[in-house]
């Protein structure tokens, strides 16, 4: 066992954990007062689209690293690109369908947010000024998921 990949591997599920709660916290916040939905002032509404961007940047980041190091680790194959990042997860029943189709939207909103952020996020009006379509409770699941298949090869993670 190389106990600085279990480490890396730990820290970054815990960073992706604790961004998924406080993006899914971020949500609660904006969009409920209350029992009543609210209607944010624009300033709030900037606020809660930039909160969101850096929230999917740092997820993705640190899902993107805990997936590489599970995939060059523990399955023993090089990643070409992030949507095989995410074939290769599915194809070794690492993350189930349903994980993997949240995953590729968040890639979708990773690559638009740092490639084409004018067009896609800053246009007027925005193109994409929420994230609603991602389901953060299908990309909650994915750090179990990843916890459990590195268990089944016979790698327990800290936390």
């Amino acid at each position: 066992m190389d106990r600085r990949k279990i480490e890396q591997m730990t820290r970054a599920l815990r960073v992706y954990d604790e961004t998924i709660a406080t993006w899914e916290a971020l949500r609660e916040g904006f969009l409920h007062e209350g029992r009543a939905a609210i209607q944010p002032h624009p300033t709030a509404a900037l606020i809660r689209q930039l909160a969101e961007e850096r929230l999917l940047e740092r997820a993705f980041l640190a899902l993107s690293d805990a997936a590489i190091l599970t995939i060059e680790w523990l399955i023993h194959r090089d990643v070409g690109s992030y949507e095989e990042m995410v074939d290769i997860l599915e194809l070794e029943e690492a993350i189930h369908t349903e994980e993997g189709r949240a995953m590729r939207l968040l890639v979708q909103h990773y690559r638009a947010l740092t490639r084409d952020y004018l067009q896609t996020y800053a246009s007027d009006p925005p193109v994409h000024n929420t994230f609603e379509n991602l389901s953060l409770p299908s990309l909650a699941r994915l750090s179990a998921l990843l916890r459990t298949f590195w268990l089944k090869e016979g790698v327990p993670l800290d936390g």
